[in-house]
């Protein structure tokens, strides 16, 4: 049975809660805000929903929150390496094992680009640059070289 974007965005602001908890080990302000700041996100999220004046609707926030999803690792770059690792390790693992579809989403759209052999928008950087993160995370050297071959010329740009 499909799911509702309703239902959908229920489902992902769990998953979202599930990430940002598990970065509360980690002694750092970067995660330390993402974990203060998301209540009120959440709060906010629903608020626009539930009010007609924002226009917003389900499927609106939804998009909003698989693209932030997407950015959520480079959040972490500004933190020292080992921190770094560690919250990309947490963010994947919870991803991984909560909402499974959205790397296999993220593998089908990769293709695509890889087939294409060019990056031509953020969200498709972004996407790349998550899907590096993993095969870093794997040791797939194979693809961290396709991948950082996709990367280097559209930030160069």
């Amino acid at each position: 049975m499909k799911k509702t974007k309703k239902q959908e965005l229920h489902r992902l602001m769990e998953v979202y809660g599930k990430v940002v908890n598990s970065l509360a080990s980690l002694d750092h302000p970067t995660p330390k805000l993402i974990i203060d700041t998301w209540p009120s996100t959440r709060q906010k999220f629903f608020e626009m929903l539930e009010s007609k004046a924002t226009g917003m609707t389900p499927s609106v926030l939804v998009g909003g929150l698989k693209q932030g999803l997407l950015e959520m690792p480079q959040v972490f770059g500004g933190m020292p390496v080992d921190l770094e690792k560690k919250a990309v390790e947490s963010y994947l693992s919870v991803i991984n094992e909560e909402l499974p579809e959205f790397f296999a989403q993220m593998d089908a759209d990769l293709q695509v680009i890889l087939g294409r052999g060019r990056i031509r928008s953020e969200k498709e950087f972004y996407l790349v640059r998550l899907m590096l993160d993993q095969a870093e995370k794997d040791g797939q050297t194979v693809i961290i070289e396709q991948l950082m071959g996709l990367i280097s010329p559209y930030e160069s740009r």
